[in-house]
């Protein structure tokens, strides 16, 4: 089924890959992590070809269906990237903040800095300059690699330097 589905979508059929990805999701109880794994490499062709819509809600299919963190958090993640995609800015910041604290509040683990590094950005796109700075602000006390120490100061130096609205 996966394959008929990636086949279609990747075939110019993506409607029917669509609904046959939703129909998998609907009708199998249980996936292993390499299923799993394949499932989303299909997702991740429908962001390719910018159906980010339809991938956003079998993502939530598929998270709403995991017990494990780790693999949870990457779902989230590639939702929030999504989001990003559509322009959505402050749903996608949300998304990967909820990506990067699932395991708890002061997760601060490569995943969790990546996920809100990625929602700073995304907060200062959706005109929220205090909390995007917060955010890097938190990943300035953690983070220990001087070259993205720089990275992040400079995004801190452009939110203050950015005219405010």
């Amino acid at each position: 089924h996966l394959r008929r589905a990636r086949v279609l979508i990747m075939g110019g059929n993506q409607d029917q890959g669509i609904a046959s990805l939703k129909k998998l999701m609907l009708n199998v109880a249980a996936m292993n992590r390499e299923q799993i794994d394949r499932l989303m490499q299909v997702l991740f062709d429908l962001q390719a070809i910018e159906k980010h819509r339809e991938a956003i809600e079998l993502f939530s299919m598929l998270e709403r269906r995991q017990g494990d963190i780790q693999l949870r958090r990457e779902i989230l993640y590639w939702m929030a990237d999504s989001y990003k995609a559509l322009g959505e800015h402050q749903t996608a910041a949300r998304i990967y903040l909820k990506s990067a604290i699932l395991p708890g509040m002061k997760a601060m683990d490569p995943w969790a800095q990546t996920a809100r590094y990625h929602a700073a950005d995304e907060l200062v796109k959706a005109g929220m300059q205090d909390d995007a700075r917060f955010q890097y602000n938190l990943l300035l006390k953690v983070t220990k690699d001087p070259s993205r120490r720089t990275v992040i100061r400079n995004r801190l130096q452009q939110i203050w330097l950015a005219p405010v609205p």
